[in-house]
């Protein structure tokens, strides 16, 4: 599949309702807030949304320089990682969540998650038995410091890593596609050691152990839609998924009813917002497929490797929804604009890299129309659509704080957004 050209989205702050502390929804989300400095500061847009502790060795080989000078040069680092918890914190005893290392020597910086991951004791061992995540880096930025290894702002490389990751014969929904930026803070330890000053020294090794704290960004994104299918205001637009396939028609007595769509599901770059080439992720489907004069029902979108209809080889997510709001699009002749809710009832909340999403939208669609004729009874028809599925995270408002003053009371809150135009008479809210 060839590189389609889908740039409609910006790398952008959202607009949303104002926040004590002037913490922007995603930050609140995400709930992290560990101190960069100032060349390891996230760019405007970007928010810390997931934070790993590492803990390994950064390994150096004696080298001769350009200019006849002799010095350290990290070869690659070989680290385990693990997750810190909802509450901030984190287990280096349990059993490691990922591993961290290089590509090749001296780059290619790599971080995955998986089951049993090994970094091994060369840059060649590393393994997982099975994988769920990958990262890779580019371009870092560092603030020095004193006594051990730098901090870094690193880039995403989505040239080195994709939307799924392949390794062993096996695929599987690439959960950190979604985030652009990796900063390493909290640096303990890690530089070379040892004695680097003349030719005699030339290919000698350092293994320096270190740890620190290693935290993946997300980029706000913004997807243009209609009042009317807006998300509510404590949500945002988190993950962006290209909808191409069929809508399919039946004709039932004197009407075409929607019997299903049948779609695949491609990652977007996080970067450029284009359609990833060969980047598809999953499928969209209906549970129950409309036949002899009733509609389709049960709206699904599940991803993972080799995913057709309800079911992929290896299933990361699945999302069902329930119609809360349609729209008809703007421009004629192409299907409506939808606000679909999460079906709590039909969603999984285990083993699910999809549950966490409240809301799907389905934007800037093409096509997609029942034919314009009269068919004949039973007659089946599939017509061509594009779309955008934008997957929505959503913060919790927490309960107001209410103050009465002579029967009149204020509706405000602590940590929570401030809501315009309502107050209270003798105890009954009124707008």
């Amino acid at each position: 599949m060839g590189k389609m050209s889908m740039a409609i989205w910006t790398a952008t702050s959202l607009s949303f309702v104002t926040f004590a502390a002037s913490l922007s929804l995603q930050q609140r989300f995400f709930g992290i807030d560990v101190l960069a400095g100032d060349g390891t500061s996230l760019p405007d847009g970007s928010t810390q949304a997931l934070r790993m502790r590492g803990e390994g060795t950064q390994n150096y080989e004696c080298q001769q320089n350009s200019d006849g000078t002799y010095g350290w040069a990290l070869q690659y680092p070989l680290a385990y990682l693990w997750l810190y918890d909802s509450d901030g914190n984190v287990d280096t005893t349990a059993t490691p969540d990922g591993m961290h290392y290089f590509a090749n020597i001296g780059s290619g910086a790599g971080w995955d998650l998986g089951t049993n991951c090994d970094p091994g004791t060369t840059i060649n061992d590393r393994a997982c038995d099975t994988y769920t995540a990958r990262w890779r880096g580019t371009s870092p930025v560092a603030d020095p410091q004193n006594g051990t290894i730098a901090w870094l702002l690193v880039e995403k490389d989505e040239n080195n890593m994709a939307p799924m990751v392949e390794e062993n014969g096996a695929a599987a929904f690439n959960e950190f596609w979604m985030y652009n930026w990796m900063q390493r803070l909290d640096t303990e330890g890690g530089s070379a050691s040892g004695t680097c000053e003349s030719a005699s020294d030339v290919g000698q090794t350092s293994a320096s152990a270190y740890t620190c704290d290693y935290i993946l960004a997300f980029t706000a994104i913004s997807f243009a839609h209609e009042a009317e299918v807006a998300t509510p205001d404590n949500c945002f637009q988190a993950l962006p998924l290209y909808g191409v396939g069929v809508q399919e028609y039946q004709f039932w007595d004197g009407s075409w009813l929607l019997s299903q769509p049948i779609a695949t599901l491609v990652a977007y770059s996080t970067k450029t917002g284009d359609v990833v080439a060969d980047g598809i992720v999953g499928s969209h489907f209906f549970a129950n497929v409309g036949d002899s004069g009733t509609a389709g029902s049960g709206a699904g979108w599940v991803v993972g490797a080799d995913c057709s209809g309800s079911s992929c080889g290896t299933q990361a997510g699945a999302f069902r929804g329930v119609l809360d709001t349609a729209v008809a699009n703007p421009e004629a002749g192409n299907i409506a604009l939808l606000l679909v809710d999460r079906d709590d009832a039909n969603t999984a909340a285990a083993n699910n890299a999809l549950y966490q999403y409240d809301w799907m939208q389905r934007l800037l669609t093409q096509d997609g129309v029942a034919p314009d004729y009269n068919g004949t009874q039973g007659e089946r028809f599939q017509s061509n659509y594009t779309c955008a599925y934008v997957l929505s995270l959503c913060v919790e408002v927490p309960d107001p704080v209410v103050t009465f003053v002579d029967g009149l009371a204020e509706y405000t809150t602590v940590t929570g957004p401030v809501v315009d135009n309502w107050c209270w008479y003798d105890n009954a809210m009124t707008a």
